[in-house]
């Protein structure tokens, strides 16, 4: 006897039997696209950027917009240095990035390797000499969220950095917030 009915859509299916999404490069690049287009945040995405936007148990975003520009160069500083040695980038299998998996960098590093260096270098000092390197890392870099006891010191990590990379406090009417 034959079966009525719509015909079962072909495709990947879950153990329960429902049909996984379907979802294709070219529509992850036209929802960032579109993000951007209305001006929202590429780093909506991770970590630091959820922290920075999105409302926490106070009703308000957990880190101020400087705090959050702070955290993104860190970030890419961190992947830049990360790059000079020839790491890849940051995941959980390289641990840390004094670890130098080929060896040593090149007998003579450009200037460029030398300043990403010294500068990554100078703000996980910064980090370290408070005690707060191994949480911003673990939020900025790896993506990994913030434990609820560790929220102090992120905060406070990130307002170092703000006076580090000298970021200017943003001005008083925020986008969303149009008088």
């Amino acid at each position: 006897m034959a079966r009525t009915g719509r015909p079962r859509q072909d495709g990947d299916r879950y153990p329960s039997g429902d049909l996984k999404p379907q979802i294709t490069v070219n529509q992850i690049r036209r929802g960032i696209a579109a993000a951007k287009a209305l001006g929202r945040d590429e780093w909506l995405g991770s970590e630091i950027g959820r922290l920075g936007t999105y409302p926490c148990d106070t009703g308000a975003p957990l880190l101020t917009p400087e705090q959050t520009t702070a955290g993104v160069r860190y970030a890419n500083l961190a992947y830049d240095y990360a790059q000079e040695y020839g790491l890849p980038r940051a995941s959980a299998a390289t641990g840390s990035f004094e670890v130098v998996s080929r060896g040593e960098v090149a007998s003579e590093p450009t200037e460029r390797t030398k300043a990403v260096i010294n500068a990554y270098r100078m703000a996980s000092d910064v980090l370290r000499s408070v005690g707060c390197l191994d949480v911003v890392e673990s939020v900025c870099v790896y993506d990994n969220t913030v434990p609820y006891e560790s929220r102090k010191r992120l905060i406070l990590g990130l307002s170092l950095l703000v006076q580090h990379f000298v970021i200017e406090r943003a001005s008083r009417v925020d986008k969303r917030h149009k008088v």
